[in-house]
């Protein structure tokens, strides 16, 4: 019996399409030790240097490490919760439009709704977390947990109205969630001081771990708990199944709130500590310049493409494997891939330079993927060119996430930050729209955002100079 379940394990993945995902997995791990051992090599390379030029910690020096980790204990549960909410309906949205009844266009109709509201309140809500930035950012987070759970909890009727409605505010709070928050840690930084690129890869590592036990989460959810069935006193109103996830991530929505409250209090510097001074002037009071505007174009071509691919590797990939890909599988390496570049982003010490290669290697990565998706070939070895080019890009996703926020945060001044971080949303959100509504085929909108990488990576070389 031993002989035949070794058999029957061999013919399901190693003589199957199956045997490509898990090598993928293998590498996600790879990576993550990897990163690991690279920056604890780091760390302790750093260490000695310091020891053998008899330049020991001063009482700065470890203030600067208290500070540290002050910013991070207050900053990262209020992330974590937000994060978790995010990541809890991301999977089961489309599923759950489905149950209601909806059709695909009318589906698509509702996500334009999402993406065209978050680029146009982005901005309008930056300029609110703007002025006096420490209270009014911890504002706008505040209202980013009180939209979101209105938004999951919309999502709940069959109600076009409603949901469009819902659509609104899952928009609206997406626009704080990826300018608020960046723009809140900053300040706290320039008002404690710290390490911020360390703070900058703890963020986003700490992103992809949450990605990959909300997936889990919601998963076991929508197996284990009931099914979607009408409430006997509101009928156009249904729980269990696919909305169980969005209950879970209004409840983690309002605990943003909660913990944003009870955290993010006014911040005051510990004796010794090193503060960053920060541009003063109304929110008004300041111009685009050069660099600023460059990075704004890396940020709508990177994150652009990130959207794409995010909206089109199951596609792709299902048609390479000729099936429906291990879902839960696949989505965990990429994270931990993710996760990994996030750790290993603060040894590289020229932000522009790493920029560059990070935007040049997710260029070739889709480049690879489109040119397979457009043949169509379904045998192992396009399968597992795929995964590997797919498992490359979520990995220079996780380094470009902790440098670009280092760079913004050096390029954009502090008293108009969560504006100018909404600004640069309008044309990501826009590029997204367009693929969205121009039907392109997954393989083709790779394609076109490996073009746009490349330019990124030519804006990155333009920046360093």
């Amino acid at each position: 019996s031993t002989q035949s379940t070794w058999g029957h394990f061999l013919s399901v993945y190693f003589f199957s399409m199956q045997w490509p995902f898990l090598a993928a997995g293998g590498i996600s791990v790879a990576l993550a030790v990897l990163a690991v051992v690279v920056r604890h090599w780091q760390e302790r390379c750093a260490q000695s240097q310091s020891c053998d030029t008899k330049q020991l910690l001063t009482t700065s020096a470890e203030t600067d490490i208290t500070t540290r980790r002050i910013l991070a204990a207050r900053f990262l549960p209020v992330w974590v919760a937000a994060t978790t909410a995010d990541w809890l309906q991301g999977p089961y949205l489309y599923l759950l439009y489905e149950a209601h009844g909806y059709s695909p266009a009318a589906i698509g109709r509702l996500f334009v709704v999402g993406f065209g509201t978050a680029a146009v309140g982005g901005p309008l809500l930056g300029r609110m977390g703007d002025g006096t930035p420490l209270p009014r950012r911890r504002r706008l987070v505040q209202l980013y947990g009180l939209l979101y759970a209105a938004g999951c909890t919309l999502l709940h009727t069959r109600s076009l109205p409603l949901l469009v409605a819902g659509r609104v505010c899952g928009g609206l709070a997406t626009a704080i969630l990826f300018s608020a928050f960046e723009a809140w840690l900053v300040a706290a930084h320039s008002s404690l001081g710290g390490n911020l690129p360390w703070l900058f890869s703890l963020m986003w590592a700490c992103n992809s771990i949450v990605a990959i036990a909300s997936g889990l989460l919601a998963q076991a959810l929508v197996s284990y708990g009931p099914p979607l069935q009408p409430l006997t006193i509101l009928p156009n109103w249904a729980f269990g199944g696919y909305a169980l996830p969005f209950a879970a991530a209004a409840a983690a929505a309002l605990l943003t709130t909660v913990l944003a409250c009870a955290l993010w209090r006014p911040l005051e510097a510990p004796t010794g500590a090193t503060t960053v001074m920060t541009d003063e002037g109304s929110v008004s009071a300041w111009r685009w310049s050069l660099p600023m505007l460059l990075c704004g174009v890396v940020v709508t071509c990177f994150e652009g493409s990130m959207y794409v691919f995010v909206l089109g590797w199951t596609p792709v990939v299902s048609t390479i494997a000729g099936a429906p890909p291990p879902a839960g599988l696949t989505f965990s390496s990429f994270m931990l891939a993710a996760a990994a570049g996030a750790h290993i982003a603060p040894v590289l010490k020229t932000p522009a330079t790493s920029l560059a290669m990070v935007c040049t290697i997710s260029a070739a990565a889709l480049a690879i993927t489109a040119g397979f998706a457009m043949h169509k070939s379904v045998a192992i070895g396009p399968m597992l060119a795929v995964l590997l080019s797919l498992t490359m890009f979520e990995s220079m996703v996780g380094v470009y996430f902790a440098i670009i926020a280092g760079l913004k945060a050096a390029l954009v001044p502090e008293h108009a930050r969560a504006f100018v971080y909404g600004i640069y949303r309008i044309p990501l959100n826009a590029y997204v729209l367009a693929v969205l509504g121009s039907g392109l085929q997954p393989g083709l909108g790779f394609l076109l955002s490996s073009g746009l990488l490349f330019g990124a990576a030519v804006s990155s070389v333009a920046l360093k100079r």
